[in-house]
């Protein structure tokens, strides 16, 4: 885990996200986008519920981890704690206990000050 600043505000998309546990089947479209060199698909889980997940999610229509497309809307300065990343993304938490996605293209390692000598 690791402490970082927010360089640019994040709104997130998606009032209620695609949400699947590993070993769901996943209806996969055939629409893709490259985000930041990334390949995303366009996917359903088993509530109906549509979104981009990364595309070394799914394996023959089947989730191979939990996923939850879950965004973290943030402002500029705000400091987060990432846990994980994956195709340019970091899964964080706010000071508030809130977690979600972030680019990672808004944000900054936090500079720690070095003890004196």
């Amino acid at each position: 885990m690791s402490k970082l600043r927010v360089v640019k505000a994040h709104q997130a998309s998606y009032a209620d996200p695609i949400k699947v546990l590993q070993g769901e089947p996943v209806a996969l479209a055939h629409k893709t986008d490259i985000w930041d060199g990334f390949t995303w698909v366009w996917s359903k889980d088993v509530r109906g519920k549509s979104c981009w997940v990364p595309d070394t999610l799914v394996s023959n229509g089947v989730a191979t981890r939990d996923y939850h497309a879950m965004e973290l809307t943030c402002d500029e300065g705000d400091i987060l704690v990432q846990h994980h990343v994956t195709h340019g993304w970091a899964w964080c938490r706010d000071a508030s206990g809130n977690e979600g996605w972030v680019p990672q293209r808004n944000l900054e390692p936090v500079k720690t000050k070095n003890p004196a000598s």
